[in-house]
């Protein structure tokens, strides 16, 4: 990440302005403030020459959170690729699929984001997209220990997506 070209300086600033402004102001995540305040997010950005690595990308990542409890989470950030919603589906249910392949399973798991988030069942201007609508397309990697820690004191989190919900079209209109 240290040798990425100029236009890419500016990345994870922007990324980290969209968390602050948008995720954790408006609490569209639970887990998000922790990592955040206290410096604990790892960044990838992955270029689009490189995207023919993403594999290799994405298990160095999780290798990477094996070795060590910093970072807490790791944003794998793509922006100048998969900007079709559809291509990075694609590219997330590959993710699925090596978090399996690999025995991740209950050890990590994905959140997803993209400029062009959908829901399934929604319309593409339908305002509660836009909890899931970054600067970028990303996938985030958590930790599923981390996660349990944060919902024991978290109240009915199994209604967080009807709460964010709920909350986008409160602050964005219906």
């Amino acid at each position: 990440m240290n040798n990425l070209p100029p236009a890419y300086e500016n990345v994870i600033d922007e990324t980290n302005q969209w968390i602050e402004k948008i995720v954790i102001k408006h609490q569209f995540c639970p887990f998000a403030a922790k990592p955040f305040f206290s410096q604990n997010i790892g960044y990838q950005i992955i270029i689009k020459p490189e995207l023919g690595r993403f594999a290799n990308h994405f298990l160095e990542a999780l290798h990477a959170l094996d070795q060590s409890e910093k970072p807490e989470t790791t944003l794998l950030i793509f922006p100048d690729s998969v900007d079709d919603f559809y291509d990075y589906l694609d590219l997330l249910a590959d993710a699925e699929d090596l978090i399996i392949d690999h025995d991740y399973e209950g050890i990590y798991q994905l959140a997803s984001f993209h400029p062009h988030y959908q829901f399934a069942g929604t319309t593409p201007d339908d305002v509660t997209n836009k909890t899931n609508r970054s600067p970028y397309p990303i996938i985030q990697i958590l930790r599923e220990d981390s996660i349990s820690r944060v919902l024991e004191n978290y109240p009915n989190p199994e209604a967080i997506p009807e709460r964010n919900m709920a909350k986008a079209r409160e602050i964005f209109g219906k």
